[in-house]
């Protein structure tokens, strides 16, 4: 398995698996929607993106794409972002997941980022279990209630 720095011919196989993804999400909540990369930034003024793919033999398996901030708006350090991961169903539970975000986590680390964050659904089972077993903490609840 190879984990590259994702280039533009590698494009249109994220935006598939993005919408995947997204497919995934509206499985349990209709209240998700495609959304642009760099929408997920906000009003984060300065910001680099990271996307890396996962392939064998030239076929692309998976993906991580984020970025890191570097002068947040409401944080005292800059941090790294997680977007989104994707890995192929025929390609789950072969340590594909853990590589990507090994190499992402690496890339953070080379630029002396100490902190990485991201968000996830709790109704996401296989994200909880991913993000849980690679040593990620819940530091913070978002809620929301549907207005009748």
């Amino acid at each position: 398995m190879e984990i590259r720095t994702a280039a533009e011919s590698d494009n249109t196989y994220i935006a598939a698996a993005n919408n995947k993804i997204l497919e995934y999400h509206q499985s349990f909540d209709v209240f998700y929607k495609p959304v642009e990369t760099d929408a997920i930034a906000g009003d984060q003024p300065t910001k680099e993106k990271i996307a890396l793919v996962a392939s064998i033999e030239n076929q692309l398996i998976g993906f991580i794409s984020g970025c890191v901030f570097l002068n947040p708006v409401d944080r005292s350090i800059p941090f790294g972002y997680i977007q989104a991961i994707w890995v192929e169903k025929s390609h789950r539970n072969q340590k594909v997941a853990q590589a990507l975000l090994s190499k992402f986590e690496s890339i953070l680390k080379e630029k002396s980022i100490t902190r990485c964050e991201l968000t996830v659904d709790v109704r996401n089972h296989i994200g909880t279990h991913l993000w849980q077993d690679s040593g990620y903490e819940l530091y913070q609840e978002r809620r929301s209630k549907t207005l009748t």
